[in-house]
């Protein structure tokens, strides 16, 4: 039966991740929107509000933990889908462009260019990290992964790109250390330490604590 209630579980899990990665895709002018059949709600890409979702993560951990709401996280990982490297010329042509009378035109190109960089998720990041800048004793806690390419990024639906980016995208991570790194990182958040003991040296005063190193239940094993 164990076998059984693991793949069923496993199923469960699979539908879940395919509902998520479809509601959380679902990009208007490329997808239509994904409507949940069990609850008739419908979703649409969360970039529209939140493309880079970090402190949506920030709000949510200290509900969930608000003992410690005020307490430095541990690690805080921010996984993007790359990038397009910034285009100096373009910039400088954009200002030089600019009108100082800001014509209708102009006013127009300035909104839209607010409103893309409100929505780019690498300035959300340099903007949360800089806020963590007053009580953070550690920046290498905040680790942004996401790969730049000098290349123009493909659309949302161009799925003939999906090789080659993925043959890119493997061997930038390949050829770069920190995501080994970061992943043995994250294998020993899995673990923590158990005091058992506390003794204090009389002739050192140093304080010695013994106990047991354990490692984090899965869900199954709670019950």
């Amino acid at each position: 039966m164990g076998g059984v209630s693991s793949a069923k579980r496993l199923a469960e899990l699979l539908e879940l991740m395919a509902s998520s990665a479809r509601a959380t895709s679902a990009a208007p002018g490329y997808f239509k929107p994904y409507r949940h059949s069990k609850s008739g709600m419908e979703y649409l890409d969360g970039g529209l509000h939140h493309n880079n979702p970090v402190l949506v993560a920030d709000s949510e951990r200290k509900l969930i933990w608000p003992e410690i709401a005020n307490d430095e996280p541990d690690l805080v990982v921010s996984v993007g889908t790359a990038f397009r490297g910034k285009n100096d010329a373009q910039d400088d042509q954009r200002r030089a462009t600019s009108s100082p009378a800001y014509s209708t035109l102009d006013v127009i190109q300035r909104q839209l260019q607010h409103i893309e960089d409100a929505l780019d998720p690498e300035t959300t990041w340099r903007n949360y990290v800089e806020a963590q800048g007053n009580i953070t004793s550690d920046p290498s806690r905040y680790v942004r992964l996401s790969l730049e390419s000098a290349k123009m990024i493909p659309k949302l639906d161009d799925t003939t790109q999906l090789r080659s980016i993925q043959s890119w995208a493997r061997k930038m991570v390949e050829d770069d250390p920190q995501y080994k790194s970061l992943a043995l990182r994250l294998i020993a958040t899995c673990f923590y330490f158990e005091p058992a003991r506390t003794k204090q040296e009389s002739h050192t005063k140093h304080i010695i604590v013994t106990g047991e190193q354990r490692r984090l239940q899965r869900q199954h094993e709670q019950h």
